[in-house]
């Protein structure tokens, strides 16, 4: 009988361990319970990315001034990760959720070159679009109909979805996103 107790306390310790390492910190945007769509129509959640590091930012594939600014630096970041020999999952997620379908993305994927399998292309609905862009710091675009007005930020996400870094107009240097990721400091 004992040792059915200890065994059954172990069990439970051990189960609550896994729980408690299984939790999601405040400020992570894996808590979010959003719903992505992929350029291969595939279903995607930011929490599939659990446990690595990712450049996440917003688009749309018809943006012909900040956008193309934007994806040069995403490339900066990926060749920077490269060179430190660390992987980096490049999540962008599209502003225009009534023409970004999983057609038009992947349309956007070849004509950008866009390697698969570290670069993910997501829509999502105009909802989700507004809670993800406010909570990466891009909450002040303007959605025009054939042109979104927005401006340009990347963010660094940790292993566990929290910002550690970030690239703005006023912060543009790729080298600071491993700064404040190294420092453990959110922006």
């Amino acid at each position: 009988m004992a040792t059915r107790v200890l065994g059954l306390a172990v069990a439970v310790l051990t189960a609550s361990s896994f729980a408690a390492a299984g939790e999601l910190p405040a400020g992570s945007l894996y808590l979010e319970p959003l719903q992505w769509t992929d350029d291969t129509g595939a279903p995607v959640e930011l929490s599939d990315f659990r446990g690595q590091p990712v450049a996440l930012t917003m688009f749309y594939s018809e943006c012909r001034s900040t956008c193309p600014i934007t994806l040069a630096k995403l490339r900066a970041i990926d060749a920077a990760f490269a060179l430190r020999k660390q992987d980096v999952q490049i999540v962008l997620v599209s502003y225009d959720s009534r023409r970004d379908l999983p057609r038009q993305l992947a349309r956007f994927r070849r004509s950008e070159r866009l390697p698969a399998g570290r670069w993910h292309l997501l829509s999502g609905s105009p909802s989700g679009v507004a809670r993800l862009a406010g909570r990466i710091g891009l909450g002040s675009y303007v959605d025009l109909g054939e042109h979104v007005v927005h401006s340009f930020r990347v963010v660094l996400l940790d292993g566990d979805g929290v910002v550690r870094g970030a690239l703005d107009a006023r912060h543009s240097d790729v080298a600071s996103l491993f700064k404040s990721s190294e420092a453990g400091a959110a922006p």
